[in-house]
């Protein structure tokens, strides 16, 4: 039954679900805090930086001329390690992570942060493992 959930939901739908539910967990549970500047300022800087990870990771994909669509891992046409990618192998799920911690932080509500590692289970279980068997039986050693 579980595995029926391996690359269906496009990871952006995701990404934009778990930004909805930490948006209602900080508006309809107790804040604990407010966000201080520097709270804003981190916030700010690890959202930057995830969107900065995640726009490098597509223009690589779209570089090399593969596609950047993950439900459909047959559609992939080459391995693309260089750039971005030598340092991380999904940087485009690694952005939005970081994205999703850095509206956490700005919500200023320590349950949200519930949401990002939901995020974070999801997307090893039911997008990357299953990318990556694909990879390895597509590419064998190259990959």
């Amino acid at each position: 039954m579980l595995k029926a959930l391996e690359l269906k939901i496009p990871p952006l739908i995701q990404f934009l679900f778990c930004t909805v539910l930490i948006f209602m967990t900080s508006r309809h549970s107790l804040n604990f805090k407010g966000t201080s500047l520097v709270g804003c300022f981190i916030a700010i800087t690890i959202g930057g930086l995830g969107l900065l990870i995640a726009i490098l990771g597509v223009w690589f994909i779209k570089k090399a001329k593969t596609t950047v669509d993950p439900r459909f891992p047959d559609r992939v046409s080459t391995i693309v390690s260089g750039g971005i990618y030598s340092y991380s192998r999904n940087p485009m799920y690694l952005g939005m992570l970081l994205g999703l911690i850095s509206f956490s932080i700005l919500s200023g509500n320590y349950f949200s942060f519930l949401w990002c590692f939901l995020f974070y289970f999801y997307m090893n279980q039911f997008q990357i493992k299953p990318e990556e068997r694909f990879l390895r039986e597509k590419f064998g050693q190259e990959y």
